[in-house]
């Protein structure tokens, strides 16, 4: 309703409110007498109707009313339709107005967002806002950095030893136990066989 106001200030809505109620009273007036001659008009024709074998003359008269009078309310017909054309167009024209003003600010308002908005300032929106993100991703990345833990060739040779040294213990320590009775002594090897023997009769002979 404000926004209405504005577009029509109040003295001028009152003017063409005014305007128009005194065109629709005109328009009540002549209704009222294209009434009356369509009345007058029916009855001219009924008349001559009735003395079109008595009285000719009469008729002939009668008859010459009664297309005055159609005359007539046709003409008023005709007021009255060229005042509610009038109507129509302040009408319009009040709604014209309203379009033209609304038009008018969402021109200025478009214009004003074409300023701050075009093609050129949402690209460079865009390489700005990815810039901002792999500047932050880049920090992250540093937040997340640890020390260098690289360790060189010896101490890497080193730790493989020991982690095969700890599992080859696992492995040891897995083993099922076997009775003694079902382990077999290995053989003696001829050799030391023979040394032995050797040994026995070097003693014989000290002795």
């Amino acid at each position: 309703m404000g926004f209405f106001k504005k577009l029509f200030p109040k003295k001028q809505v009152e003017k063409r409110d005014q305007i128009i109620s005194q065109i629709r009273q005109s328009m009540n007036q002549m209704n009222l007498r294209s009434r009356k001659f369509a009345n007058q008009a029916d009855l001219n024709k009924a008349k001559a109707r009735k003395y079109i074998k008595t009285n000719k003359a009469l008729a002939k008269q009668y008859l010459a009313r009664y297309q005055k009078s159609q005359k007539l309310q046709k003409r008023y017909d005709t007021y009255i339709a060229k005042l509610e054309d009038r109507i129509f167009a302040l009408e319009q024209a009040e709604d014209i107005k309203a379009m033209t003003d609304a038009m008018k600010g969402a021109t200025v308002a478009l214009k004003q967002a074409s300023v701050l908005i075009n093609p050129q300032t949402a690209m460079e929106l865009s390489v700005e806002s990815q810039q901002a993100m792999a500047d932050i991703d880049r920090a992250g990345e540093i937040f997340a950095e640890e020390e260098d833990l690289n360790l060189d060739e010896e101490e890497l040779d080193a730790a493989l030893e020991e982690l095969e040294a700890e599992a080859l213990l696992g492995e040891i320590e897995e083993l099922p136990e076997v009775p003694a009775d079902t382990i077999r002594q290995p053989e003696k090897s001829k050799v030391k066989k023979q040394l032995e023997e050797l040994r026995e009769s070097i003693d014989s002979d000290i002795d």
